[in-house]
C-alpha cells in the first residue's frame, strides 16, 4: 500500500456487518434509545391521563415538539425524520385511538368488534379484533405459550403435507397401485386429524383471548395500549431510521472502495494498453 493511500480492511460484502458490530456505532444506538426514553418520560403522564378535556390536536403538537427537543443532540438521525415517524403514526393510527379515548375513556380498551365482509346484500362475520388494542398484543401478553403450540403444529402439518406431495410426485407407475393408494389415504388421514386438532386449538385460543378483554385491569390496559402498541410502533419506526444510517454509510464506503480500487497509475497503464490495441486495429483496417 502506497503512502497516503488506504484500502478496506474487510471485503465489500462485509462492510455492513462490520459497521453494525462496531462499538462506536452500537453506542450510537444507545443514544437513540436514551433520547426516546427521555421523550417517553415527558409524555407518559399526558398519554396515561387522556380524558374528555384532552384536545387531540394540542396533544400531538406538544408531544411532537418534545420529540424534536430530545433528538436535537442525536446527530446521525435527523430529528425531523424522527418527528415524521411520530406524525405518520399519529395520522395512521394514534389519532383515532386518542379520539376514542376522549369519547369513551380507557374502558374503550376492553372493546372488541366483528370484522364483516359484504357481498351484495349479504354481510358475513369473518373474524373479530380489539377495537383499540389488537388481539395479537393480548395473545403476546397472556397467551404466548398457546400461540407457540399452534405455530409448532402448523409447521408439522405443513411438513407432513410436503412429504405427501413428494411421495405422490415420486411414485413410479410400476409401483403397486394399492400400496400407493393406501399410503396416500394414511397420510391424508394424518393431515386431516392434525388439521382438526389445529382448528380446535385456534378456536379455544380465540375464545380465551376475547374473554380476556373483559378481565383486563387498568394497569394491563395501559401496558397494552402505551407500551406494546404506541411506544413499540414509534421506536420501531425510529430504529428503521437508525438502520438506514448503516445502509447509507455502507453504500458510501463501498462506493469509494470500488471507485478507487485501482490507483491512477494503474488506470493510466490500462488506458495506454487499450489505446495501443485500438491503434493496432485501425492500422490493420488501413487507417493511419
Amino acid at each position: 500500500m502506497r503512502k497516503g493511500f488506504a484500502k478496506l480492511a474487510v471485503n465489500n460484502s462485509e462492510v455492513h456487518d462490520t459497521i453494525y458490530s462496531d462499538d462506536e456505532f452500537s453506542a450510537y444506538s444507545k443514544k437513540v434509545e436514551i433520547a426516546f426514553e427521555r421523550w417517553k418520560s415527558r409524555v407518559d403522564k399526558k398519554l396515561r391521563t387522556i380524558n374528555n378535556l384532552t384536545k387531540p390536536k394540542h396533544l400531538i403538537t406538544e408531544i411532537s415538539e418534545m420529540i424534536l427537543e430530545e433528538f436535537e443532540e442525536v446527530t446521525l438521525v435527523d430529528k425531523y425524520d424522527v418527528y415524521e415517524v411520530l406524525l405518520s403514526y399519529w395520522n395512521s393510527t394514534m389519532a383515532d385511538d386518542v379520539y376514542l379515548l376522549v369519547e369513551d375513556g380507557y374502558k374503550a380498551i376492553h372493546y372488541t368488534e366483528n370484522i364483516n365482509k359484504t357481498s351484495g346484500k349479504k354481510t358475513t362475520v369473518i373474524g373479530w379484533d380489539g377495537k383499540l388494542v389488537p388481539k395479537a398484543l393480548v395473545i403476546q401478553m397472556f397467551f404466548s405459550t398457546e400461540k407457540k403450540d399452534i405455530d409448532d403444529l402448523e409447521v408439522i402439518v405443513s411438513a407432513v403435507q410436503m412429504e405427501l406431495d413428494e411421495f405422490i410426485e415420486n411414485a413410479y407407475e410400476e409401483d403397486a397401485e394399492d400400496e400407493i393408494e393406501n399410503e396416500v389415504k394414511k397420510r391424508k388421514k394424518d393431515i386431516a386429524e392434525k388439521n382438526k386438532l389445529l382448528k380446535g386449538f385456534k378456536t379455544e385460543l380465540e375464545e380465551k383471548v376475547r374473554n380476556q378483554y373483559d378481565k383486563l385491569t387498568n394497569a394491563e390496559c395501559i401496558e397494552l395500549l402505551l407500551e406494546r402498541k404506541w411506544y413499540t410502533a414509534i421506536i420501531n419506526g425510529i430504529y428503521v431510521l437508525y438502520d438506514a444510517v448503516n445502509h447509507r454509510i455502507t453504500g458510501r464506503v463501498t462506493e469509494f472502495a470500488e471507485r478507487y480500487e485501482q490507483t491512477l497509475p494503474a488506470l493510466e497503464t490500462e488506458v495506454a494498453k487499450l489505446e495501443n490495441k485500438v491503434k493496432s486495429h485501425l492500422k490493420t483496417m488501413g487507417f493511419v
